[in-house]
């Protein structure tokens, strides 16, 4: 019912939120298949990219 994917996000977020306020300036995530996941964190960080896919694949 989506709840899984939802707790994934808030706390993935939670986590990489917490490192950016430690002074991490990167982070680097494996999708493992599942882009949508990075893409709604990303997006819940407030980060947007830099280039469209179209132009680096």
């Amino acid at each position: 019912d989506g709840r899984e994917e939802l707790l994934s996000v808030a706390l993935a977020t939670e986590l990489c939120a917490d490192l950016i306020d430690g002074g991490v300036e990167d982070l680097h995530f494996y999708t493992l298949n599942k882009p949508s996941l990075t893409q709604d964190i990303a997006r819940a960080l407030g980060v947007t990219p830099r280039v469209e896919l179209r132009h680096v694949a």
